[in-house]
This record gives structure tokens, C-alpha cells and sequence, in this order.
């Protein structure tokens, strides 16, 4: 009874604020939603061997979902979905949304490793445009994402993105524990638990809906949890890195999320410190 009560909060749960909030599911995901590190940057402009100005250099934050495909001999091949970043232009109002699809394959065995990734985005709107990355060494392990793509190769004038994605902590709810799933820069976890009611009574209020503490830092990746909430109310899980490139973060950096967990979070009571 509790996977049927659980599958029904994850879709209510998803619906008020999608993401690391209540991420609960029977099984492992087949799909995995990325978060860009703070370190991603887009350019445009002049790049070698032209002698032009940069003309634009700035962060860019979002999300996509990388989905399996297959696996050959050689590779194993990812749909990428959902892209959906913002380009904040530093010192002005302007801000690009970029939009898209495309492909990702990684090369298989455990000697120098490959990967490739492949985009058509929109930005603003305009006409979509194709970014590649070519075939190029990995420079870390999967499912970490660390790459650059382009339109022209970063050749004279070009669009250039260089992205280093993470994939967002996912949470499983079973019968009986609760279990979590990171990157491999993840090394600590905190995770808690809130009534869902009281989050939709109060407008998405962390600070007045967040019960308890699950795990504090905990380097574990499960946790026993038979808790079942009782007919008509129901839980939502959240969880965070605590050491990582995208750690000491309740947010999912999804361009949709309106405000910060963070300052609410911190002060609910049943929060992780």
C-alpha cells in the first residue's frame, strides 16, 4: 500500500515543485535530471585565430534530463531532453532563455574514455542552431557531464557553451527505507521530510512544512523508513550535497523555480543543519 501511496504524492508533489522534491519512485530512474555547476559559462564572439573582441561572456544556469538509449560495442548512447537554461548577461537586464534537445554517447571500457555531446538549441527564440562538442576525453567519471560545445568548433566568430553538469540527487521511498543517489563529486547527503499538506497551505513554505531531519551528512546512500502518512495527507523528501561542486543547496537550478529554498529551509525547524 505504501508504493501506491507514495507514487500518487510523487505526481502532487512533482506538480507544486519539481525536481529533488519528493523524487520517489519503486525503482531506479531510467532518466536523470542535471543541474549546471555555477562554473558554466556561455561565450560569444571572436575565439582563435580571429584578432576580435570577446564580445559577450557570461554564467549560465539550468537543467536538462539525460536519458539511455542503448549500448553498442563501443558506446552507449543518451537522448538529452528538457534543456532549459538562462544566460544572465552580467552588469545588465538582458537574460537568454535557451531551449532544446539532442544527443549524448560516452565510450565504453575503462581505459582513456570518450564522449560526445550534441545540441540544437534556440535561444530567444531565434532560429534553432547545432552545437557539438566532437569526440573528446573524458575529464572525470560518468555520470558527471564536463564538456564544450559549439557551433563553428570555437573557431573565429562562434557560440560556445562550457557546461559542467551534475546529475540532482535522486530519492527512492520503498516499504520500508529510503534510499538516495548523487554524483560521484557527492560525498555527503542531508535529507529530509515534510507534510505535504502544510506545504500547500502555505504557499510552498519550507520553513512551515518541513518535519524532520532524515540524514545529516550522512556518507550512506539508505536509510530504514516504514513511516506511512495516514489517509488524505501525505510526505514530500528533499534532499541536498553536502560536499561536491553543487553542494550546501536545497535548489534543483531549474529555470522554472522561482525563488530559493535555501533561506526558508534554514529556518525551518525540522530542517538538516
Amino acid at each position: 500500500m505504501l508504493r501506491r501511496i507514495a507514487a500518487s504524492l510523487i505526481a502532487i508533489a512533482s506538480f507544486l515543485s519539481a525536481g529533488t522534491l519528493a523524487r520517489a519512485q519503486a525503482n531506479a530512474p531510467q532518466s536523470r535530471v542535471y543541474r549546471l555547476a555555477p562554473s558554466s559559462t556561455y561565450q560569444q564572439g571572436c575565439f582563435e585565430p580571429c584578432m576580435c573582441p570577446l564580445m559577450v561572456a557570461a554564467p549560465v544556469r539550468g537543467t536538462f534530463r539525460l536519458v539511455p538509449t542503448a549500448i553498442g560495442d563501443v558506446f552507449q548512447f543518451f537522448t538529452v531532453q528538457d534543456v532549459r537554461w538562462i544566460v544572465e548577461l552580467p552588469s545588465s537586464p538582458i537574460v537568454h532563455h535557451v531551449v532544446g534537445s539532442g544527443s549524448y554517447k560516452i565510450s565504453l571500457g575503462t581505459n582513456t574514455r570518450t564522449h560526445q555531446l550534441t545540441l540544437d538549441l534556440a535561444i530567444d527564440q531565434n532560429l534553432t542552431q547545432h552545437f557539438d562538442s566532437g569526440l573528446v576525453p573524458m575529464n572525470g567519471p560518468f555520470p558527471r557531464i564536463d564538456i564544450t560545445i559549439s557551433i563553428n568548433g570555437v573557431w573565429c566568430l562562434d557560440t560556445v557553451f562550457t557546461l559542467h553538469a551534475r546529475p540532482l540527487v535522486w530519492v527512492n521511498v520503498g516499504s520500508s527505507s529510503v534510499a538516495w543517489q548523487g554524483s560521484p563529486d557527492s560525498t555527503g547527503f542531508d535529507v529530509a521530510r515534510g507534510d505535504l499538506g502544510a506545504l500547500r497551505a502555505s504557499g510552498g513554505n519550507f520553513a512551515a512544512s518541513t518535519v524532520e531531519c532524515l540524514a545529516n551528512g550522512a556518507s550512506a546512500f539508505s536509510m530504514p523508513y516504514a513511516a506511512v502518512p495516514t489517509p488524505g495527507h501525505g510526505f514530500y523528501f528533499i534532499a541536498r550535497d553536502t560536499l561536491g561542486p553543487t553542494a550546501q543547496t536545497w535548489d534543483e537550478g531549474d529555470v522554472a523555480q522561482i525563488r530559493s529554498r535555501d533561506p526558508s529551509l534554514q529556518q525551518a525547524s525540522g530542517s538538516c543543519p
